[in-house]
């Protein structure tokens, strides 16, 4: 049956007119099904990402830090090259976190390393007055762990 011309019914088309795709335009849009959560088109970001959380675990936080920093400004470059791919908040989170656990853990180790050197320091000092000598019942200046600690740490303020 031929369509209805009828300019009273609503319902009638055109003779030739096609009926409208009910699916819209498949072009570069990110992310099909996860929503655009998942920047899927952008690696580096998402790694970073990862990287840049699994940076606050210890032992291995400081170079996973420095990978996620610098993974996430490049995926932040990418972002800024290609719009059309995402991941702009996963590189910010990956430069943010992967920079800062880098520097906190960074930042233990050189206090590590400086109070042993001072710690050694201190030992070497506390035993120098010490005789081995029968009868002679010297006391090293230091009496406790505790004070050596506390006079290494004015020693370092002062």
């Amino acid at each position: 049956m031929p369509p209805n011309n009828d300019p009273v019914n609503p319902y009638s088309s055109a003779p030739h007119e096609s009926m409208p795709s009910p699916m819209p335009p498949q072009g570069n849009n990110q992310g099909d099904a996860t929503g655009g959560l998942i920047p899927y088109k952008n690696p580096k970001a998402l790694i970073a990402y990862y990287l840049g959380i699994l940076s606050g675990l210890p032992l291995i936080g400081l170079p996973i830090g420095i990978a996620a920093f610098v993974l996430g400004i490049m995926g932040l470059r990418d972002r800024n090259r290609n719009p059309a791919i995402k991941g702009s908040i996963h590189a910010g989170i990956g430069i943010g976190c992967g920079g800062f656990f880098a520097v906190v853990w960074g930042l233990l180790i050189v206090l590590i390393v400086v109070s042993l050197i001072f710690k050694k320091r201190a030992y070497f000092t506390m035993f120098s007055n010490i005789s081995f000598r029968p009868g002679n019942n010297s006391t090293p200046p230091v009496s406790s762990l505790n004070e050596l600690i506390c006079n290494s740490l004015e020693d370092l303020i002062a």
